[in-house]
């Protein structure tokens, strides 16, 4: 039987910054790719944890890639899973995390 296939992205300050263009272009187009495929579902996972590179959501929407933002991707109109700094609540994040790959 077919598995679900989840790609999930880890999003703070540093996920969409590099030194290379074309290392850029790559990930825009993978995650563009995955977006498309209908047998993989796209998890985004927002860190919260300024000391982990934790920013706030919006940033993304604002200054995100272009392509991710407008249609037809429309990536961050998702409601991200957040992962919180203390303990007790990322614990609880990685079980929502959990409890979404798993279904």
């Amino acid at each position: 039987p077919d598995r679900p296939t989840f790609f999930l992205l880890y999003l703070n300050e540093y996920t969409f910054e590099t030194q290379n263009e074309e290392n850029a272009a790559g990930f825009i187009s993978t995650i563009q790719l995955c977006i498309k495929h209908p047998n993989i579902n796209v998890v985004l996972v927002h860190e919260q944890d300024v000391l982990k590179g934790g920013c706030d959501y919006d940033l993304f929407d604002q200054d995100g890639p272009q392509e991710l933002i407008n249609p037809p991707y429309n990536l961050f109109k998702q409601v991200p899973i957040k992962l919180y700094s203390a303990p007790e609540y990322r614990n609880v994040s990685l079980r929502l995390l959990l409890h979404k790959i798993r279904g």
